[in-house]
């Protein structure tokens, strides 16, 4: 058994001439509450603790390669592929990717950083950012603290500017 930070990864005996992991397994950990403990699997920025989860990596039972996710086109179910032997596995994780944001309760809310990167979010190309003149923004709208309206908020997708502003 060998462990490299949080992971720890059991090896199986070799069935064959390769020796592949047979799982990997996360470590017990303390829930991380400094912002030196970031890398471990949460961040703790100005009181808000962030944590990011992605789907474990799948292995092909076949060729030992690594399997993707795709969608089915005539079932339109989530599948793992491999690239290499046409294996398929039907996902029993709809999961991908998931961020849990944790705030304490009365704060204001603020707009995220990586909201321009968010696939769920509609954009626009008909409001050019202020700051760098990008063509395309994501808008949400959300409301103003002390307001009983929404107010409209817009994010510049150029991943080196990222300003946001609202309307």
């Amino acid at each position: 058994m060998q462990r490299w930070g949080q992971v720890t990864t059991v090896w199986s005996p070799p069935d064959t001439d390769t020796c592949a992991p047979s799982r990997l397994l996360w470590a017990p950990q303390e829930k991380p509450t400094t912002a030196a403990t970031a890398a471990e699997g949460a961040r703790v920025l100005g009181g808000v603790e962030v944590t990011i989860a992605m789907s474990a990596l799948k292995f092909c039972g076949q060729c030992n390669n690594m399997l993707y996710p795709r969608e089915d086109k005539e079932t339109h179910h989530l599948t793992y592929a491999c690239q290499t032997c046409e294996h398929q596995e039907v996902a029993t994780d709809t999961c991908l990717y998931k961020r849990v944001i944790r705030k304490p309760s009365g704060e204001p809310k603020d707009i995220l950083k990586d909201a321009a990167t968010d696939p769920s979010l509609p954009r626009t190309r008909s409001v050019k950012c202020y700051n760098c003149n990008h063509p395309e923004a994501a808008f949400f709208q959300a409301p103003t603290k002390g307001e009983r309206n929404l107010t409209l908020y817009f994010i510049c997708c150029n991943p080196s500017c990222g300003h946001r502003w609202r309307d």
